[in-house]
């Protein structure tokens, strides 16, 4: 019991010194996530200046109109944005599906996070709604990391996941 709480005051310090570290880098380079292991310039470039999140930035300032059953984001878009993020982080979708298969959905909501799209802006591209959204990043975080919490922390772990 009591090595059982110390490791935990451990792991919660190790979190709070990772949130910290991440808040900070995400303060210099101007909100965008950028892996440790390329050079800051590159990340900075490679994820606010690809054509595919700018794309799909444009939908999410400037939602397009559309026929009923014709989707917001096309299958061509999502696969440029799942070959951009594939490109800044090569072991994304192997490290991911290491424990369980996600679904396509979920795969999405990864790397939507990943690209820096706030919760809200997600419920529009996934055409979901806010609280399906907050719900499947609480299943996320239990699924992949196998614990509970809230839908933020799962933000933060999948980003220090990665990098």
């Amino acid at each position: 019991m009591k090595n059982e709480s110390l490791k935990r005051r451990v792991e919660v310090l190790e979190y709070i010194i990772r949130t910290q570290d991440h808040r900070i880098a995400l303060l210099e380079n101007g909100g965008q996530v950028v892996p440790r292991n390329r050079p800051k310039e590159y990340g900075k470039l490679a994820l606010t200046n690809d054509l595919a999140i700018k794309r799909l930035r444009k939908i999410v300032n400037h939602p397009p109109v559309r026929p009923e059953g014709v989707p917001l984001v096309e299958e061509s878009e999502w696969q440029a944005l799942e070959d951009t993020m594939e490109q800044n982080y090569p072991t994304l979708y192997t490290r991911l599906h290491e424990n369980e298969k996600l679904s396509e959905s979920d795969y999405r909501m990864c790397l939507l996070i990943l690209a820096g799209f706030s919760p809200s802006a997600i419920a529009l591209l996934m055409e979901k709604a806010n609280a399906s959204i907050s719900t499947s990043r609480k299943r996320l975080l239990l699924k992949i990391f196998g614990q509970e919490g809230k839908p933020a922390e799962f933000d933060y772990k999948l980003r220090f996941f990665l990098v």
